[in-house]
């Protein structure tokens, strides 16, 4: 069985069917990822991977062009505060988000 979300199959399949590949998913993935406001990745720090993370998602969001919204990263506050195209929530508490999203 695999862990593959059913519509990431089912692109990726499109996409091979096509005579593409990864290549033209990932270019459908960002363009499903614009048609959304603002990204989210919000994941305390439970562990030191997570604690230093810097995901994928997070670059698909900034490729989308959509506003990214995280949890206090090392690793992507820096981005977000040099480059400004998203907010930092201020802890990894439920209520710091929920501040940050009525805003």
């Amino acid at each position: 069985m695999s862990l593959r979300p059913l519509f990431v199959t089912q692109v990726y399949e499109a996409s091979l069917a096509a005579g593409r590949g990864w290549s033209d998913f990932n270019a459908q993935l960002i363009d499903v990822i614009h048609g959304y406001d603002v990204g989210l990745f919000f994941a305390p720090p439970v562990t030191y991977n997570i604690e230093h993370a810097l995901p994928n998602k997070f670059f698909e969001f900034v490729q989308a062009r959509i506003g990214v919204i995280i949890g206090p990263s090392v690793e992507m506050t820096p981005y977000i505060e040099q480059f400004g195209f998203g907010a930092v929530v201020g802890g990894w508490q439920v209520d710091d988000l929920a501040l940050v999203l009525e805003k």
